[in-house]
């Protein structure tokens, strides 16, 4: 059984799985095997005697092949329904938000360890419980858009291509396993505070070969990079971020783009100008951690809300008020360097980017307000938490 990259060009003198109808070989019988690919940098092949060959065709039509080892322990789960079908709906997903899948099939293949990516194809080990096993599918499958089609330069922009692959991991899981939380981002936002002012961090403009450690690079590949897209969503809302993946992907797909692309259409899908972001979240190790300071009244019905700015990185943020009688009024604060504000909020600001404490009025008294709480859902990997809340 021979599985990878490419599409079997002979699979009715094959067999195997490859065509519907059965074919049989004489014992001495010599096979050739012709796999064609197009559109691809890179290719892999696995040939082992005892693979299982199972395919699912989903309703849009694309080939899913499953090769796996005949045993109790492999077949546990590969061989099931349940995990062709989320791996179909996960391809559902990632079409409708990050892009069409353009090569002609994808294969999931049992390999030796671990798990590595390659055009149309995952080698991968297999896991002893079920959503590992999924979530490291998800995550080789999403390396087809970011490393694949659009063949980001694994050198220089690695975080384009680990750090995207591991936010959309992050978003397909929450949806396809049907968890459905607001955020799906939480753990690297939990990790990135607890390492955030470590003297290791180095800046995700480094080259992939020159970190001081394999630590490092992945905390500026895998959590700074899907960070970026994170705090990206929070900066320029829902419909101008998820219209900026497609945008990314329709035209950029095998072109190999570089930051300033991705940016650019960014940039014009939310109004908004964002060098300022790439430049202090990519090239630095600045740090967000925004705080609320007090609560005050200067007079009649008129309540001050400061804020101060602890970190060196400045980041637009989200403010709820919750009042005393249970009503939330939501503010967003953009910085003055964005030009722009996100929409479906308050706009309390800009916010300039020299100034460490900003207080901003809100049309009712002090007395009345319960709480409040900065970044509350939690867009922005705010490197201290514990002073985002004042009140009960």
């Amino acid at each position: 059984m021979i599985g990878g990259s490419g599409v079997l060009q002979n699979p009715e003198e094959i067999g195997h799985g490859y065509s519907a109808k059965p074919v049989k070989f004489k014992k001495k019988d010599r096979i050739t095997w012709r796999f064609k690919a197009e559109k691809v940098h890179d290719f892999a092949w696995v040939a082992d005697k005892e693979l299982q060959h199972d395919i699912r065709v989903t309703a849009s039509g694309l080939p899913i092949h499953f090769f796996y080892q005949n045993d109790s322990a492999s077949s546990k789960y590969m061989s099931t329904e349940k995990l062709q079908a989320d791996v179909e709906a996960y391809f559902a997903f990632m079409h409708e938000h990050f892009g069409s899948y353009d090569w002609p099939q994808f294969s999931v293949v049992q390999g030796g360890e671990g798990a590595m990516e390659y055009p149309m194809a995952t080698l991968l080990q297999v896991h002893g419980d079920y959503d590992g096993l999924l979530g490291t599918i998800i995550h080789e499958a999403s390396h087809m858009w970011f490393y694949g089609m659009l063949g980001t330069d694994e050198q220089r922009y690695y975080w384009m291509d680990e750090g995207f692959t591991s936010f959309a991991e992050d978003e397909a899981m929450n949806v396809v396993t049907g968890k459905n939380f607001p955020n799906a981002h939480l753990g690297y936002l939990g990790r990135y505070g607890r390492v955030a002012h470590e003297d290791w961090m180095e800046p995700a403009s480094t080259l992939a070969n020159y970190f001081d450690g394999k630590f490092p690079y992945q905390m500026a590949a895998y959590m700074k990079g899907s960070l970026f897209l994170v705090q990206l969503r929070g900066i320029v809302g829902e419909k101008a971020f998820w219209s900026t993946m497609q945008r990314y992907k329709k035209e950029w797909a095998f072109k190999h783009p570089r930051p300033e692309n991705f940016l650019r259409i960014a940039e014009q899908e939310s109004g908004m100008v964002l060098d300022w972001y790439m430049n202090q979240w990519i090239e630095t190790n600045k740090v967000p951690d925004v705080a609320v300071d007090t609560v005050y009244t200067t007079g009649g019905n008129l309540a001050n809300i400061q804020l101060s700015r602890k970190g060196s990185l400045a980041l637009p943020v989200d403010v709820d008020i919750v009042l005393q009688n249970g009503t939330t009024l939501q503010y967003t604060l953009p910085l003055s360097s964005m030009f722009g504000t996100k929409p479906g909020k308050a706009v309390a600001g800009p916010w300039n980017y020299t100034q460490k404490t900003f207080t901003f009025q809100v049309n009712v008294p002090a007395e009345q307000i319960k709480q409040v709480i900065v970044d509350p859902e939690r867009w922005t990997a705010d490197a201290n938490r514990q002073d985002n809340v004042w009140g009960e």
